[in-house]
């Protein structure tokens, strides 16, 4: 049975974090990102470079969510990758299809969050900070 290390699952989380909007365009949006996030992950569970290049193209379509709150998602799929890899009945389709599914509603509730609530309330906080000197 396959485990993933937690070198491995912290270097995904950095990975996430420093690149999630790299590469960005409006055709691809966090594709790469993700794709870069999910790269520790399948390297370390899978042995032969056709395996990981397989299951690396699970993860080339297109992905677009909150930032702060995709690594949530990516979590989910690294989840589902070692059940893949250690036999389970998990194939591309369901990870793609959990992953495109989660994308919307963490979008939401993330924007919600940071943006709406977050922000402002450090804003707030910072100017009223600011004008006691």
């Amino acid at each position: 049975m396959k485990k993933l290390s937690k070198k491995a699952l912290n270097k995904s989380f950095r990975n996430w974090y420093y690149g999630h909007l790299t590469c960005f365009s409006q055709e691809h949006m966090q594709t790469f990102g993700y794709l870069c996030a999910m790269l520790p992950i399948v390297e370390e569970l899978y042995d032969t470079k056709e395996d990981q290049q397989k299951a690396l193209d699970t993860y080339t379509a297109f992905f677009n969510t909150e930032p702060q709150l995709g690594s949530v998602i990516v979590g989910v799929t690294v989840g589902l990758e070692e059940a893949k890899a250690n036999g389970e009945n998990v194939d591309g389709e369901t990870i793609n299809g959990l992953r495109a599914g989660l994308m919307g509603p963490v979008a939401g509730i993330g924007d919600s969050l940071i943006v709406g609530v977050l922000i402002p309330l450090l804003l707030g906080i910072a100017l009223g900070l600011s004008t006691g000197g």
